[in-house]
Protein backbone atom coordinates (compact mmCIF):
# COMPACT_ATOMS: atom_id res chain seq x y z
CA UNK A 1 0.00 0.00 0.00
CA UNK A 2 3.18 1.98 0.12
CA UNK A 3 4.61 1.78 -3.41
CA UNK A 4 6.50 -0.96 -2.46
CA UNK A 5 8.21 0.71 0.59
CA UNK A 6 7.35 -1.74 3.09
CA UNK A 7 5.82 -5.62 2.83
CA UNK A 8 3.55 -7.55 4.94
CA UNK A 9 4.34 -10.82 6.18
CA UNK A 10 4.54 -13.90 3.78
CA UNK A 11 0.85 -15.18 3.83
CA UNK A 12 0.49 -19.00 2.60
CA UNK A 13 -2.04 -19.70 -0.90
CA UNK A 14 -2.05 -23.37 -0.55
CA UNK A 15 -0.76 -26.21 1.95
CA UNK A 16 -0.94 -29.63 0.42
CA UNK A 17 1.07 -32.46 1.48
CA UNK A 18 3.28 -34.52 -1.23
CA UNK A 19 2.51 -31.56 -4.00
CA UNK A 20 5.03 -29.80 -6.21
CA UNK A 21 3.84 -26.41 -6.88
CA UNK A 22 6.45 -24.40 -9.29
CA UNK A 23 5.89 -21.46 -11.99
CA UNK A 24 3.55 -19.22 -9.97
CA UNK A 25 2.33 -16.00 -12.20
CA UNK A 26 0.67 -13.57 -10.15
CA UNK A 27 -1.86 -9.94 -11.71
CA UNK A 28 -3.56 -7.57 -9.69
CA UNK A 29 -6.78 -6.66 -11.05
CA UNK A 30 -7.79 -3.24 -10.41
CA UNK A 31 -9.83 -3.64 -7.52
CA UNK A 32 -6.64 -4.70 -5.98
CA UNK A 33 -7.50 -8.53 -5.99
CA UNK A 34 -4.75 -10.91 -6.54
CA UNK A 35 -5.17 -13.46 -9.11
CA UNK A 36 -2.39 -16.02 -9.36
CA UNK A 37 -1.67 -19.54 -11.33
CA UNK A 38 0.91 -22.17 -10.82
CA UNK A 39 1.84 -25.49 -12.22
CA UNK A 40 0.75 -28.24 -9.57
CA UNK A 41 2.10 -31.98 -10.31
CA UNK A 42 2.34 -30.81 -13.77
CA UNK A 43 -1.33 -29.55 -14.13
CA UNK A 44 -2.47 -26.24 -13.64
CA UNK A 45 -4.63 -24.46 -10.91
CA UNK A 46 -5.61 -20.82 -9.89
CA UNK A 47 -6.79 -18.99 -6.43
CA UNK A 48 -7.38 -15.43 -6.03
CA UNK A 49 -7.76 -13.51 -2.46
CA UNK A 50 -10.97 -13.14 -2.43
CA UNK A 51 -11.08 -9.17 -1.44
CA UNK A 52 -8.64 -6.44 -1.48
CA UNK A 53 -6.41 -7.34 1.82
CA UNK A 54 -8.33 -10.17 2.65
CA UNK A 55 -6.16 -12.43 2.35
CA UNK A 56 -8.93 -15.66 2.15
CA UNK A 57 -7.38 -17.80 -0.80
CA UNK A 58 -9.03 -21.12 -0.11
CA UNK A 59 -12.28 -20.54 -1.46
CA UNK A 60 -11.44 -19.65 -4.83
CA UNK A 61 -9.00 -22.48 -5.64
CA UNK A 62 -9.70 -24.11 -8.64
CA UNK A 63 -8.27 -26.76 -10.92
CA UNK A 64 -7.99 -25.69 -14.50
CA UNK A 65 -6.00 -28.90 -15.51
CA UNK A 66 -5.78 -31.87 -13.41
CA UNK A 67 -2.60 -33.41 -11.88
CA UNK A 68 0.04 -35.30 -14.81
CA UNK A 69 0.11 -38.68 -12.72
CA UNK A 70 2.41 -39.88 -15.88
CA UNK A 71 3.67 -38.45 -19.07
CA UNK A 72 5.90 -35.60 -19.15
CA UNK A 73 6.11 -32.10 -19.49
CA UNK A 74 2.92 -31.68 -18.54
CA UNK A 75 1.76 -27.76 -17.52
CA UNK A 76 4.91 -24.66 -18.10
CA UNK A 77 4.75 -21.19 -17.96
CA UNK A 78 1.36 -20.24 -16.82
CA UNK A 79 0.81 -16.66 -17.27
CA UNK A 80 -2.31 -14.71 -16.03
CA UNK A 81 -3.74 -11.24 -16.61
CA UNK A 82 -6.61 -9.24 -15.38
CA UNK A 83 -8.71 -6.52 -17.29
CA UNK A 84 -11.87 -4.92 -17.42
CA UNK A 85 -15.64 -6.45 -16.79
CA UNK A 86 -14.28 -8.66 -14.34
CA UNK A 87 -11.60 -10.80 -17.02
CA UNK A 88 -9.29 -12.91 -16.00
CA UNK A 89 -7.43 -14.22 -18.49
CA UNK A 90 -4.67 -17.80 -18.57
CA UNK A 91 -2.47 -19.14 -21.45
CA UNK A 92 -0.19 -21.80 -20.57
CA UNK A 93 1.95 -24.23 -22.51
CA UNK A 94 0.81 -28.16 -22.15
CA UNK A 95 2.16 -31.55 -23.33
CA UNK A 96 2.10 -35.05 -22.43
CA UNK A 97 4.18 -38.00 -23.15
CA UNK A 98 1.52 -40.27 -23.46
CA UNK A 99 -0.81 -38.52 -25.95
CA UNK A 100 -1.13 -39.12 -29.76
CA UNK A 101 0.52 -35.73 -30.06
CA UNK A 102 3.26 -35.03 -27.18
CA UNK A 103 4.72 -32.03 -27.90
CA UNK A 104 3.45 -29.23 -26.11
CA UNK A 105 0.69 -26.76 -27.49
CA UNK A 106 -0.32 -23.62 -25.95
CA UNK A 107 -4.01 -22.85 -24.57
CA UNK A 108 -6.17 -20.42 -23.08
CA UNK A 109 -8.89 -19.69 -20.80
CA UNK A 110 -11.17 -16.96 -19.68
CA UNK A 111 -12.99 -16.01 -16.42
CA UNK A 112 -15.72 -13.30 -16.83
CA UNK A 113 -16.33 -13.02 -13.04
CA UNK A 114 -13.55 -12.46 -11.45
CA UNK A 115 -12.53 -15.98 -11.28
CA UNK A 116 -16.24 -17.27 -9.86
CA UNK A 117 -16.15 -19.62 -13.00
CA UNK A 118 -14.04 -20.18 -16.56
CA UNK A 119 -16.83 -19.88 -18.89
CA UNK A 120 -14.87 -19.23 -22.05
CA UNK A 121 -13.49 -23.13 -22.32
CA UNK A 122 -9.96 -24.31 -22.36
CA UNK A 123 -8.90 -23.88 -26.07
CA UNK A 124 -5.77 -24.75 -28.14
CA UNK A 125 -4.40 -21.70 -29.86
CA UNK A 126 -2.73 -24.23 -32.29
CA UNK A 127 -1.61 -27.56 -32.57
CA UNK A 128 1.20 -27.98 -34.39
CA UNK A 129 2.99 -31.18 -33.53
CA UNK A 130 5.94 -29.24 -32.48
CA UNK A 131 7.12 -28.15 -28.85
CA UNK A 132 5.33 -24.67 -28.75
CA UNK A 133 7.11 -23.03 -25.89
CA UNK A 134 7.26 -19.86 -23.50
CA UNK A 135 3.82 -17.72 -23.91
CA UNK A 136 3.14 -14.46 -23.54
CA UNK A 137 0.36 -11.91 -23.89
CA UNK A 138 -1.19 -8.87 -22.95
CA UNK A 139 -5.01 -8.00 -23.05
CA UNK A 140 -6.69 -5.16 -24.80
CA UNK A 141 -8.32 -3.25 -21.22
CA UNK A 142 -11.72 -2.68 -23.01
CA UNK A 143 -12.67 -4.95 -25.63
CA UNK A 144 -10.73 -7.80 -24.18
CA UNK A 145 -8.51 -8.39 -27.10
CA UNK A 146 -5.84 -10.93 -26.71
CA UNK A 147 -2.11 -10.77 -28.37
CA UNK A 148 -0.35 -13.39 -27.90
CA UNK A 149 3.18 -14.54 -28.92
CA UNK A 150 5.53 -17.69 -28.21
CA UNK A 151 8.16 -19.37 -29.17
CA UNK A 152 7.67 -22.26 -31.97
CA UNK A 153 10.60 -24.36 -33.85
CA UNK A 154 8.86 -24.20 -37.66
CA UNK A 155 11.99 -25.73 -39.28
CA UNK A 156 11.73 -29.04 -39.79
CA UNK A 157 15.22 -29.35 -40.43
CA UNK A 158 16.28 -27.82 -36.73
CA UNK A 159 13.61 -28.58 -34.46
CA UNK A 160 15.79 -27.20 -31.34
CA UNK A 161 15.72 -23.80 -32.96
CA UNK A 162 13.01 -21.10 -32.41
CA UNK A 163 10.96 -18.54 -34.24
CA UNK A 164 8.68 -16.21 -32.68
CA UNK A 165 4.78 -16.62 -33.36
CA UNK A 166 1.79 -14.08 -33.04
CA UNK A 167 -2.40 -14.97 -32.67
CA UNK A 168 -4.69 -12.41 -31.77
CA UNK A 169 -7.69 -13.94 -29.70
CA UNK A 170 -11.31 -12.30 -30.07
CA UNK A 171 -14.61 -13.76 -27.70
CA UNK A 172 -17.55 -14.05 -29.86
CA UNK A 173 -20.36 -16.13 -27.92
CA UNK A 174 -18.53 -16.97 -25.09
CA UNK A 175 -15.71 -18.77 -27.57
CA UNK A 176 -12.33 -17.36 -28.07
CA UNK A 177 -11.20 -17.40 -31.91
CA UNK A 178 -7.88 -17.39 -33.00
CA UNK A 179 -6.49 -16.08 -35.92
CA UNK A 180 -3.60 -17.90 -37.93
CA UNK A 181 -0.44 -17.96 -35.97
CA UNK A 182 2.55 -16.01 -37.79
CA UNK A 183 5.56 -15.87 -38.21
CA UNK A 184 7.15 -12.33 -36.73
CA UNK A 185 10.67 -13.18 -36.43
CA UNK A 186 13.45 -14.09 -39.41
CA UNK A 187 16.65 -14.59 -37.70
CA UNK A 188 17.98 -18.15 -37.07
CA UNK A 189 17.07 -18.85 -33.58
CA UNK A 190 14.51 -16.94 -31.42
CA UNK A 191 13.51 -17.76 -27.81
CA UNK A 192 11.19 -16.84 -24.88
CA UNK A 193 9.34 -13.59 -26.14
CA UNK A 194 7.98 -11.04 -24.46
CA UNK A 195 4.80 -8.29 -25.04
CA UNK A 196 3.16 -5.09 -23.92
CA UNK A 197 0.94 -2.71 -25.83
CA UNK A 198 1.86 1.43 -25.82
CA UNK A 199 -0.86 3.19 -27.26
CA UNK A 200 -1.88 0.73 -30.21
CA UNK A 201 1.91 0.00 -31.02
CA UNK A 202 2.38 -3.94 -30.11
CA UNK A 203 6.23 -4.33 -28.61
CA UNK A 204 7.85 -7.97 -28.64
CA UNK A 205 11.62 -8.44 -27.28
CA UNK A 206 12.88 -11.77 -27.68
CA UNK A 207 16.08 -13.46 -27.56
CA UNK A 208 18.41 -13.77 -30.38
CA UNK A 209 20.53 -17.06 -29.53
CA UNK A 210 23.39 -17.93 -31.19
CA UNK A 211 26.89 -19.61 -31.25
CA UNK A 212 25.81 -22.27 -28.65
CA UNK A 213 24.90 -19.18 -26.31
CA UNK A 214 28.35 -17.64 -26.67
CA UNK A 215 26.69 -14.96 -28.27
CA UNK A 216 23.64 -13.51 -27.66
CA UNK A 217 21.77 -10.78 -28.13
CA UNK A 218 17.71 -8.82 -27.31
CA UNK A 219 15.82 -7.91 -30.32
CA UNK A 220 12.87 -6.00 -30.49
CA UNK A 221 10.10 -5.49 -33.03
CA UNK A 222 6.49 -4.04 -33.12
CA UNK A 223 3.54 -3.62 -34.58
CA UNK A 224 0.58 -0.43 -35.12
CA UNK A 225 -1.78 -2.20 -37.66
CA UNK A 226 -3.61 -4.85 -39.15
CA UNK A 227 -1.02 -7.21 -37.12
CA UNK A 228 -2.27 -10.57 -38.50
CA UNK A 229 -0.06 -9.96 -41.01
CA UNK A 230 3.56 -11.06 -40.90
CA UNK A 231 4.35 -7.56 -43.20
CA UNK A 232 3.43 -5.30 -40.93
CA UNK A 233 5.67 -6.34 -38.10
CA UNK A 234 8.61 -3.85 -37.91
CA UNK A 235 11.62 -5.21 -36.41
CA UNK A 236 14.39 -2.81 -34.58
CA UNK A 237 17.76 -2.78 -37.48
CA UNK A 238 20.16 -3.53 -34.44
CA UNK A 239 19.58 -5.18 -31.25
CA UNK A 240 18.20 -3.48 -28.22
CA UNK A 241 21.07 -4.85 -26.08
CA UNK A 242 23.47 -3.32 -28.12
CA UNK A 243 26.93 -5.31 -27.66
CA UNK A 244 27.04 -9.44 -27.16
CA UNK A 245 25.79 -10.73 -24.02
CA UNK A 246 25.60 -14.45 -23.18
CA UNK A 247 24.21 -16.59 -19.66
CA UNK A 248 26.94 -17.82 -17.63
CA UNK A 249 25.15 -20.95 -16.39
CA UNK A 250 22.32 -23.80 -17.30
CA UNK A 251 19.88 -22.07 -15.24
CA UNK A 252 19.01 -20.21 -17.41
CA UNK A 253 20.84 -21.27 -20.88
CA UNK A 254 19.25 -17.71 -22.92
CA UNK A 255 19.01 -14.32 -22.54
CA UNK A 256 15.94 -13.29 -20.19
CA UNK A 257 13.69 -9.93 -20.78
CA UNK A 258 10.54 -8.76 -19.93
CA UNK A 259 9.07 -5.30 -21.26
CA UNK A 260 6.08 -3.41 -20.14
CA UNK A 261 4.55 0.36 -20.64
CA UNK A 262 6.08 3.22 -18.62
CA UNK A 263 4.20 6.40 -20.01
CA UNK A 264 4.46 6.53 -23.40
CA UNK A 265 7.64 4.49 -23.82
CA UNK A 266 8.37 0.79 -23.83
CA UNK A 267 10.86 -0.76 -21.48
CA UNK A 268 12.94 -3.52 -21.48
CA UNK A 269 14.93 -4.96 -18.65
CA UNK A 270 17.36 -7.83 -19.16
CA UNK A 271 20.09 -10.33 -17.91
CA UNK A 272 23.41 -11.21 -19.62
CA UNK A 273 27.15 -11.28 -19.04
CA UNK A 274 28.93 -8.39 -20.14
CA UNK A 275 31.78 -10.01 -22.04
CA UNK A 276 31.13 -13.49 -23.46
CA UNK A 277 30.93 -16.43 -20.46
CA UNK A 278 33.44 -14.98 -18.02
CA UNK A 279 31.38 -13.21 -15.95
CA UNK A 280 28.22 -13.22 -14.28
CA UNK A 281 24.92 -12.03 -15.62
CA UNK A 282 23.88 -8.03 -15.12
CA UNK A 283 20.33 -6.91 -14.78
CA UNK A 284 20.67 -4.27 -17.79
CA UNK A 285 17.46 -1.39 -19.43
CA UNK A 286 16.84 -0.41 -22.42
CA UNK A 287 13.95 1.88 -23.36
CA UNK A 288 12.21 2.94 -26.97
CA UNK A 289 12.02 7.16 -25.90
CA UNK A 290 15.44 6.72 -25.65
CA UNK A 291 16.07 5.06 -28.87
CA UNK A 292 16.90 1.61 -27.33
CA UNK A 293 20.38 0.55 -28.19
CA UNK A 294 21.22 4.03 -29.44
CA UNK A 295 21.59 5.37 -25.84
CA UNK A 296 24.00 3.60 -23.38
CA UNK A 297 22.50 0.72 -21.44
CA UNK A 298 20.88 1.20 -17.86
CA UNK A 299 23.17 -0.64 -15.71
CA UNK A 300 21.56 -1.89 -12.49
CA UNK A 301 23.66 -4.65 -10.70
CA UNK A 302 27.31 -5.67 -11.08
CA UNK A 303 28.84 -9.32 -12.35
CA UNK A 304 30.03 -9.73 -8.73
CA UNK A 305 27.25 -12.06 -8.35
CA UNK A 306 24.82 -13.68 -10.72
CA UNK A 307 21.65 -11.39 -11.29
CA UNK A 308 18.88 -13.33 -13.60
CA UNK A 309 15.34 -13.05 -14.71
CA UNK A 310 14.34 -9.89 -14.22
CA UNK A 311 10.47 -9.32 -14.42
CA UNK A 312 8.84 -5.60 -14.59
CA UNK A 313 5.64 -4.01 -13.12
CA UNK A 314 4.25 -0.47 -13.55
CA UNK A 315 2.11 1.19 -11.01
CA UNK A 316 -0.51 4.09 -12.07
CA UNK A 317 1.51 4.28 -14.84
CA UNK A 318 4.81 5.72 -13.43
CA UNK A 319 5.92 4.05 -10.33
CA UNK A 320 8.24 1.13 -11.99
CA UNK A 321 9.31 -2.01 -9.87
CA UNK A 322 12.37 -4.18 -10.80
CA UNK A 323 12.40 -8.13 -9.34
CA UNK A 324 15.34 -9.98 -10.05
CA UNK A 325 16.84 -13.38 -8.69
CA UNK A 326 20.77 -12.65 -7.43
CA UNK A 327 22.90 -15.63 -5.87
CA UNK A 328 24.47 -18.49 -6.88
CA UNK A 329 23.23 -21.89 -8.39
CA UNK A 330 21.79 -23.72 -5.04
CA UNK A 331 21.17 -20.51 -3.23
CA UNK A 332 19.35 -16.97 -4.20
CA UNK A 333 17.40 -14.42 -3.30
CA UNK A 334 14.73 -12.31 -4.42
CA UNK A 335 15.70 -8.39 -4.92
CA UNK A 336 13.08 -5.44 -5.79
CA UNK A 337 14.24 -2.18 -7.08
CA UNK A 338 11.71 0.74 -7.60
CA UNK A 339 11.53 4.15 -9.32
CA UNK A 340 9.56 7.03 -9.42
CA UNK A 341 10.96 8.03 -12.21
CA UNK A 342 14.90 8.04 -11.93
CA UNK A 343 15.57 6.70 -8.19
CA UNK A 344 16.35 3.17 -7.61
CA UNK A 345 15.58 2.31 -4.35
CA UNK A 346 17.16 -1.48 -3.58
CA UNK A 347 15.24 -4.27 -1.08
CA UNK A 348 16.13 -7.15 -0.30
CA UNK A 349 14.09 -10.30 0.84
CA UNK A 350 15.45 -13.79 1.80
Amino acid sequence: SDYGATWSAPAVIRTSAATESRQVHLDYAANGIAHVTWQENKGLVYANEGSKDAGSWAGSYKVIVPPITSGSPGVSSPFIMTSSNNRVDIIWAEGNSTNPVPDPNIYHIRSKDGGSTFSVAKKAVLISGWASQFPSMVVEDQTGIIHLVWQEPYNFFAPDKGSIVYSRGTESGGSMSWTTPIKITSIDDAREPDITLVGSTLHVVYTDYRSGGDEQYVRHTQCSANCISSSNWQATTNAISGQIAGANGVDPLNLVSDVVQWGSCAVTYFHGTSIGLIDNEIIWGVDSCSGWSESPRDQITTDSVRSINPNLDVHNNWWFYLVYEQGTETVRQIYLQRTKPNLLLPVVFK
